[in-house]
């Protein structure tokens, strides 16, 4: 087996988030569709290793050894789920972890499993451009190393308009491709940021015009300069900016949920939106994960 060490609390509750939301997705949608498909975009193995590190005896309590757990990752989640999906695609660039997940797929040899190896936003985009979309309802969940995912990408799942997407967003990684100054912002960061949220007005969304300031900058010690363009710190306000980016194109996003990492600083946002705009198409999907992420918002309390 594949070792794929990753995650915290944090990713425990962001997969039971997803299975409470897949599993309520089939029982809606199957006696209306004929085929429900899930697509995993950075599906790693399909299985997650915990490692639980060992702690000395101390006055209170027995010493307990290292333990590796295994534990189902969002592919592992997605075959399990019921009812079953009619077709799922695992995309994962990795060669070790692609050779894991096609063992998964001969493990189940009477699904309809794709595996398929390479770089996920060339994948998806084949994978929407090849096929037709007629009868078909589709979830797929975004979960990318660092920031992978282009916003074109996002925008061809959009204009399928039968996909729902569950998005990770790396609210860290936003904030690190913006330069403090915008004076300072070099040619790759502009051309990485335009990547990942698209051009169109980004750079005036991030930078405020005179009159805004920059929190850290004023809490280093410094005060803000009063003239210029300063990025706005926080990651509240980059994950309210990521959200002000995904209703520009999609009919409908939820609330997102803040994450924390292994050191248990909010990092991440998780992201619930709608690709179909009619009403009667969004209104059920986005009612069910509006409310699976204020539940899951009342566990971190």
């Amino acid at each position: 087996m594949t070792d794929h060490v990753f995650g915290s609390q944090s990713t425990d509750l962001k997969l039971q988030i997803i299975e409470r939301y897949l599993r309520e997705f089939t029982k809606a949608l199957r006696p209306q569709f004929k085929e429900l498909w899930y697509i995993d975009a950075f599906a790693g193995t399909g299985i997650r290793t915990v490692k639980h590190d060992a702690v000395p005896a101390d006055l209170w309590r027995e010493e307990v050894t290292e333990r590796i757990e295994q534990r189902r990752g969002s592919a592992t989640i997605a075959l399990d789920v019921e009812p079953k999906f009619d077709r799922l695609f695992f995309i994962e660039k990795k060669k070790k972890f692609y050779d894991a997940l096609i063992a998964l797929q001969i493990e189940h040899p009477a699904r309809r499993i794709d595996v398929l190896r390479g770089d996920a936003n060339e994948k998806i985009l084949d994978l929407i451009n090849r096929r037709s979309w007629a009868g078909i309802r589709a979830v797929i969940f975004l979960d990318p190393y660092g920031m992978n995912l282009d916003w074109s990408t996002l925008e061809a799942i959009r204009n399928t308009r039968v996909i729902d997407v569950w998005y990770l967003v790396s609210l860290e990684g936003l904030f690190r491709q913006a330069a403090r100054d915008r004076a300072k912002l070099t040619d790759y960061k502009s051309t990485k940021n335009c990547r990942i949220v698209g051009c169109t007005a980004w750079e005036d969304e991030r930078y405020p015009p005179s009159g805004g300031f920059d929190l850290v900058y004023m809490m280093s010690g410094n005060n803000a300069p009063s003239e210029g363009h300063r990025r706005m710190a926080g990651i509240g306000q980059m994950e309210a900016f990521f959200h002000r980016r995904l209703t520009s194109i999609f009919p409908k996003v939820a609330p997102p949920l803040r994450l924390k990492n292994k050191g248990g600083v909010e990092t991440f946002s998780l992201f619930f939106a709608a690709s179909n705009p009619e009403p009667r198409a969004y209104g059920l999907a986005l009612k069910i994960a509006t409310y699976i992420l204020k539940a899951g918002r009342a566990s971190q309390t």
